[in-house]
C-alpha cells in the first residue's frame, strides 16, 4: 500500500474519532462500563458450537488492563464450559466477537488469547463501550484507503496477547491451493480451513435472524470456489451489528457482503481449535473494519466484481466463474486465490509447463484493458498467477484516483513442457540504410533441449530521420522494459489514469522479441508525454531546471522504430549491433549545442 493511500487511513481515522455520528442507540442499562468490572466476578458468553443454535459458556472476570492499547483497555478472564468443554480444546478459532454478559449486562466481545500456548483457557475481552465507539466513525472517502492490520512476527521469549484467529473456510478448493491460500492470508490473522458449502435445503430450511451470539460470516469468494471469515455477533440495534471484538484485516471503512452462518462441527488439535462453519445466505454488507472489531448493516448490499478464469490445454477448456468481494487491497488477493484454485483443479500442480495468460479488465468508465503474458517453469505455478495479475496490483495501489471494475476475465493456455529459449545472435543484410528504407532484421534463438532457429522482421527508418550512428537491439521483454525506464525514466511516473492504461497496454510479453533502433540525441518528456524531436528551446528549459521531476525529464537517446517478434518461447537475453543512417544534417534541431542557464521551469 502506497505510503499516501497510508497517510489518508490515519487521516479518516482522525476525522473518525473526531465525529458525532450516533449510528448505534445501546440502552446503557444494558451495558456495563468497565470501571465497574472486578476481578472474581462471574458471567458468560454465547456463541453457536454446532448448526445455529446459541449456547452458553463460563466467563471469570481475572483483571482489567488499562491502557493496553491507546485509548484502549482489556478485560482478561478464563473461559470454561460449554458442550466441549473450552478448559480442554482452548478458545476455538471463530469464537472472536462471543458477547460477554455479567449480572444479565453485556461487558464486551472474546476477542485475543496469548501468543503462546497457555496452559489455561485465557482470553482477552473488548469492552463493548469501545466497540461502539470504533462502530459510529464517521465515513468518508479517506476511510476506505486506512492501512490495513497485519500480524507482527512474535518474539517467543516475549508474552503478548493477539487476536483470536478467524477462521476463512473455504470450498471447491483443491488440496494443493491451501498452501497458497494460507501464505495469502496469514500476514492479516486468518487460517485456511478447508470445508464445504452448506446444502440449498439446509438454506432454505433455516432462516437464522442475526443476533448476539450468531455466527457470522464475511464471503470474499463465492461461485465455483467459496470463502467466508467466520465469527460470532456480538451486539444488535435494529439493523446494525457488532461482531468479533477486533479487526477482521483493519480496512477501516469497507464493503464486504455479510451473511448467515452454519456450524458444521467444531474441531480440536494440539496446535489450533476451530468451527468449521459454511455461510449461508447474505443478509446485509459489512461496512466498517476497526481495532475493535467489524460492524455492518443488514439489508445493505455489497455489490462483488466478476471473475471469469477460462483454463485450456491438452485439448479441454474448462471455464470457472467466480464473485470476488470489492477493495482494493482484497480484489487482487481472492482474485489470485480463486485464479490458482482453477489452474490447480485443471492441470497437475508439478512437472514442466508453459503458460500463456490474457487478462482483460473492464472499467465503468473506460475502454478494457487487455494485457497478454507467457511463463515457463519446471516448479510451482504461483509466479504464473502473481505475474498474470501485476497490472490490476498496479490500478488498485496507483494514487492517481480510484478505478471502479466492471469485470476481470483470465484466461490461461497450459502446456506441459518448458518453452525457453535464449537470443544468441543478430545480423542484418547490409551496414547502411538511408531514411524510409527498411531494415531486415534476423535474430537468432536457441531453445531449451532443441536446435537454434531464426526468426526474421523489419524497421521501416522513418523519412526525416537525421545522419548518424544507431544502435539495433534484439532483446527480451525484461530487458527492453529497464532500458525504455532508464531511457525515459518520467515517461514512467504517469500523471493521469489514462497514461497509466498505456504504460500497462504497451507492457511486452515475456514471448516476445523486442526490435529497436536507437539513437543517443537528447529528447524530452514532460507531464508524462514523451515528445521526441523537440525545440532547442524546450530542450535547454528542461536541462537547466535544478532540482530533479517525476513527470519532466530530458530521455537518454530516442527510439526512432520498434517492432515485435512474437514467439512460442519465452525469451531471455539480448544482442545488438551498430548501423549507419544516412540522412540529413538539419542545422535547426537539437544538433545544435544546448544553452547552459537557469532558463524557464515547466510546470511540475
Amino acid at each position: 500500500m502506497s505510503r499516501w493511500k497510508y497517510l489518508r487511513g490515519i487521516i479518516g481515522l482522525i476525522i473518525g474519532c473526531i465525529g458525532s455520528a450516533t449510528a448505534f442507540g445501546a440502552d446503557e442499562s444494558l451495558l456495563m462500563p468497565v470501571d465497574d468490572i472486578r476481578p472474581g466476578m462471574k458471567g458468560i458468553g454465547k456463541t453457536v458450537f454446532a448448526g445455529t443454535t446459541i449456547e452458553e459458556f463460563d466467563v471469570e472476570i481475572l483483571g482489567v488492563l488499562k491502557n493496553r492499547t491507546p485509548h484502549g483497555d482489556a478485560i482478561m478472564a478464563k473461559v470454561t464450559g460449554g458442550p466441549l468443554p473450552l478448559e480442554e480444546s482452548g478458545v476455538l478459532a471463530g469464537m472472536s466477537g462471543s458477547p460477554i454478559y455479567i449480572d444479565g449486562k453485556l461487558i464486551g466481545a472474546l476477542a485475543f488469547i496469548p501468543a503462546i500456548f497457555p496452559k489455561e483457557p485465557l482470553a482477552g475481552i473488548t469492552p463493548i463501550h469501545q466497540m461502539l465507539r470504533d462502530a459510529e466513525h464517521v465515513q468518508s472517502v479517506a476511510d476506505a484507503s486506512f492501512a490495513p492490520f497485519v500480524e507482527g512476527v512474535r518474539d517467543h521469549e516475549s508474552f503478548q496477547f493477539r487476536p483470536i484467529r478467524t477462521p476463512c473456510v473455504v470450498s471447491g478448493v483443491a488440496p494443493q491451493s491451501m498452501a497458497f491460500l494460507e501464505e495469502q492470508l496469514l500476514p492479516f490473522g486468518m487460517t485456511a480451513v478447508q470445508g464445504g458449502s452448506a446444502s440449498q435445503a439446509l438454506i432454505e430450511e433455516i432462516n437464522t435472524e442475526l443476533q448476539p451470539g450468531s455466527a457470522v460470516g464475511v464471503q470474499f469468494i463465492r461461485g465455483d470456489m467459496n470463502a467466508s471469515g467466520v465469527g460470532t455477533v456480538t451486539f444488535r440495534d435494529q439493523d446494525k451489528i457488532i461482531a468479533f471484538g477486533h479487526p477482521m484485516f483493519g480496512g477501516g471503512t469497507v464493503n464486504f457482503p455479510m451473511t448467515t452462518a452454519y456450524v458444521h462441527l467444531t474441531i480440536s488439535t494440539l496446535i489450533n481449535s476451530f468451527k468449521l462453519a459454511s455461510s449461508l445466505e447474505t443478509v446485509g454488507a459489512i461496512t466498517e473494519d476497526r481495532l475493535t472489531g467489524i460492524s455492518g448493516i443488514v439489508g445493505q448490499e455489497a455489490p462483488m466484481v466478476p471473475l471469469d478464469v477460462v483454463v485450456s490445454g491438452n485439448g479441454k477448456t474448462h471455464h470457472y466463474a467466480f464473485e470476488i468481494v470489492d477493495h482494493p487491497l482484497f480484489t487482487p488477493l481472492f482474485m489470485k486465490v480463486a485464479s490458482f484454485n482453477a489452474l490447480q483443479t485443471t492441470e497437475r500442480s508439478t512437472g514442466a509447463f508453459t503458460i500463456s495468460t490474457k487478462l482483460t479488465i473492464e472499467f465503468e468508465d473506460a475502454q478494457p484493458l487487455v494485457v497478454e503474458e507467457q511463463f515457463t517453469g519446471k516448479s510451482s505455478p504461483v509466479p504464473v498467477i502473481l505475474g498474470a495479475f501485476s497490472p490490476l496490483d498496479t490500478l488498485t495501489e496507483t494514487p492517481l484516483s480510484p478505478i471502479a471494475f466492471k469485470r476481470v476475465s483470465l484466461e490461461m493456455n497450459v502446456t506441459d513442457q518448458m518453452r525457453f529459449a535464449e537470443i544468441i545472435g543478430l545480423r542484418v543484410g547490409q551496414d547502411e540504410f538511408s531514411p524510409g528504407e527498411q531494415i531486415e532484421a534476423a535474430v537468432t534463438l536457441r531453445p531449451y533441449g532443441e536446435k537454434p532457429f531464426t526468426v526474421k522482421d523489419s524497421l521501416v527508418v522513418p523519412e526525416g530521420t537525421l545522419q548518424g550512428r544507431f544502435q539495433l537491439f534484439a532483446c527480451d521483454a525484461k530487458g527492453t522494459s529497464t532500458f525504455e525506464a532508464l531511457r525515459a525514466q518520467a515517461k514512467f511516473h504517469p500523471q493521469t489514469v489514462e497514461q497509466l492504461h498505456r504504460i500497462l497496454r504497451e507492457k511486452i510479453s515475456s514471448n516476445t522479441v523486442a526490435l529497436t533502433l536507437f539513437q543517443v540525441r537528447p529528447g524530452v518528456v514532460v507531464q508524462g508525454q514523451e515528445l521526441p524531436s523537440p525545440p532547442v528551446s524546450m530542450l535547454s528549459m528542461v536541462s537547466s531546471i535544478r532540482r530533479s521531476t517525476g513527470k519532466n525529464s530530458l530521455t537518454q537517446g530516442q527510439i526512432v522504430a520498434h517492432a515485435m517478434i512474437p514467439t512460442q518461447y519465452t525469451v531471455a537475453g539480448c544482442a545488438s549491433l551498430e548501423v549507419l543512417i544516412n540522412g540529413h544534417l538539419k542545422k535547426d534541431t537539437v544538433e545544435e549545442p544546448i544553452a547552459e542557464g537557469k532558463g524557464e521551469e515547466i510546470d511540475e
